[in-house]
C-alpha cells in the first residue's frame, strides 16, 4: 500500500482559522440550545463564547512562543506575527476556560451550570478544527509508510495523519459527553468529565505525534499539563458527586 499524497499544498493558518472558526459556530449553537432548553439565557452563551476565544487565543500564542522560545528570541515582534508559527490548544484552554468562569460568576449565573452546558462543545470545535489542522499539513504524527505525505513539510516522508485521529477521538469525546449530560448527576460533573477525557485523549496522543515540545522531559508539554488537568478533573468530578454545589 503507497502512502497518500495531501495534494492541497501548504494552506497554512488560513484552513485552520476557516475550520476553527466553523468548530465554534457549531459548537456555540449547540450549547446555545442547550441553554434555552435548560431554561438559560442563550445569549449569556455566546458572550462567554466570544470572551473566552479572544483571551483563549492569546494563551494559545503565549504557550507557542513559551515552548519554541529559540526562534522567537531572536525576533520578538514575530510574536504578534500569528501566521508564524501558530498555537496550541492547552495555552487557549486554560486560560480561556478560568475567563469563561469568571464572565459567568461577574453576570451573577450558576458557573458549573453554565460549564455543564459548555462542556460538551469544547471537544466538538476542536474535533472540526483538527480538520482544518490535517489541511494546513500542521500537527501531524510520526513517519509511518502507510501515511499521508504533507507537501508543507518539502520532506516527501508519509505520517501517521495524528489530525484525523484526534479529530474523530474528540467527536466521540463529544457525543460521550451529551449521552452523559443527560444521565443523573452532580451540577458541575459533566464539565469535569470533559476534562477528564480530554486530558486522557490529549495524553495518549502525543506518543503518535512528531512533537518538538518538550519543557517537562521525557514528557511532551501537552503530556505533562495533561497529568495536571486529569487529577483537578478526578477530584473535582468526585467533589462535585458529593456536594452537588454550585458557584
Amino acid at each position: 500500500m503507497h502512502p497518500i499524497l495531501l495534494q492541497l499544498g501548504p494552506l497554512s493558518i488560513k484552513s485552520w482559522g476557516m475550520m476553527f472558526s466553523i468548530g465554534l459556530i457549531v459548537g456555540t449553537y449547540v450549547a446555545m440550545r442547550k441553554a434555552k432548553g435548560k431554561g438559560l439565557n442563550p445569549n449569556i452563551i455566546l458572550d462567554t463564547a466570544v470572551v473566552s476565544v479572544v483571551v483563549g487565543i492569546v494563551g494559545a500564542r503565549i504557550l507557542y512562543v513559551l515552548e519554541h522560545w529559540a526562534d522567537f528570541s531572536s525576533s520578538p515582534l514575530s510574536i504578534v506575527m500569528v501566521n508564524k508559527g501558530g498555537l496550541v490548544v492547552y495555552g487557549g484552554l486554560l486560560v480561556g476556560v478560568p475567563t469563561g468562569i469568571w464572565y459567568v460568576k461577574s453576570k451573577g449565573l450558576s458557573v458549573w451550570k453554565v460549564a455543564d452546558i459548555c462542556g460538551p462543545s469544547i471537544p466538538l470545535v476542536e474535533s472540526i478544527s483538527r480538520i482544518g489542522c490535517f489541511l494546513a499539513g500542521c500537527c501531524y504524527g510520526k513517519p509511518w509508510e502507510k501515511g499521508v505525505v504533507f507537501p508543507a513539510l518539502g520532506d516527501g516522508i508519509p505520517r501517521i495523519p495524528t489530525q484525523l485521529i484526534s479529530s474523530a477521538t474528540l467527536f466521540l469525546i463529544f457525543l460521550s459527553l451529551v449521552y452523559y449530560s443527560r444521565r443523573r448527576h452532580g451540577t458541575g460533573q459533566v464539565f469535569w468529565m470533559s476534562g477528564i477525557l480530554y486530558s486522557i485523549y490529549r495524553f495518549l496522543i502525543d506518543f503518535l505525534r512528531e512533537n518538538d515540545s518538550f519543557l517537562f522531559r521525557p514528557l511532551t508539554t501537552a503530556q505533562f499539563i495533561s497529568i495536571l488537568v486529569l487529577g483537578l478533573s478526578v477530584y473535582m468530578f468526585l467533589w462535585m458527586g458529593k456536594k452537588g454545589r454550585a458557584l
